[in-house]
């Protein structure tokens, strides 16, 4: 499944000397994601670690905005969960790839035996959120409270060094060699 559906993005340039990928919005607008214009960029830089022999890739996604008036906040709040959840479901697909989750019934429903209606892959939205929930041990009244914070499901909590910043600044211009 892609997040979100509705929107449509196209790479606009790939130097893979550099790690670099970068990408832009092809519909915006007021149904779709309310900005005037959106430049994406996603650097993979290869980080050594002195006290250990594994090298690790680090992913830093970058993007240039111009909301649309009056739509500031939910653009930075729609962005911000949609660049997460991709982030997330990446992270999960290079640390298990091919994980899957089983789809059971509810709990309760059939006990540890229960018959599974099928697998879908851990690293999508939704097999993180079915994992979570899986693994939630928290009060009915608090997860039903969390159905209403559908920006939360699936969620973790982020590694040291991830996360998001906000800036007004720009990215710099696509290099054109």
């Amino acid at each position: 499944m892609v997040i979100p559906p509705f929107l449509l993005e196209r790479i606009v340039s790939v130097d893979e000397q550099k790690g670099v990928i970068y990408y832009t919005v092809v519909n915006p607008g007021l149904f779709t994601y309310q900005v005037h214009s959106h430049l994406g960029k996603v650097t993979f830089r290869k980080i050594t670690d002195n006290d250990d022999d594994d090298d690790m890739i680090e992913m830093i996604w970058e993007v240039e905005i111009r909301p649309l008036s009056n739509f500031e906040s939910f653009v930075q709040f729609f962005t911000s969960g949609i660049i997460s959840t991709l982030a997330r479901n990446f992270k999960c697909h290079l640390e298990e790839p091919g994980a899957m989750v089983s789809v059971k019934p509810p709990r309760g429903g059939g006990g540890d035996g229960a018959k599974t209606f099928g697998e879908i892959p851990k690293s999508s939205w939704l097999g993180g959120v079915l994992r979570a929930h899986m693994m939630d041990d928290r009060s009915t009244l608090e997860q039903t409270i969390s159905l209403f914070q559908p920006w939360t499901w699936g969620r973790c909590t982020d590694d040291e060094g991830e996360g998001e910043e906000w800036s007004r600044g720009f990215l710099q211009e696509i290099d054109e060699n």
